[in-house]
């Protein structure tokens, strides 16, 4: 999931704005970097395999 995803995901199901959490979500890629760049890549390749298939 994206982060824009996410921010409609957790509007529309848990009714928190976008505005607390895009910082929330930005505070953690700061702080776990290895594990956004990993997160990243995993979605870029599950986007990919669904656009192959």
């Amino acid at each position: 999931m994206s982060l824009e995803e996410t921010e409609t995901y957790v509007e529309d199901n848990h009714k928190i704005s976008h505005h607390l959490t895009k910082p929330i979500w930005e505070q953690l890629q700061k702080e776990s970097p290895e594990f956004f760049k990993k997160y990243y890549f995993l979605c870029e390749l599950a986007r990919q395999i669904v656009s192959f298939s």
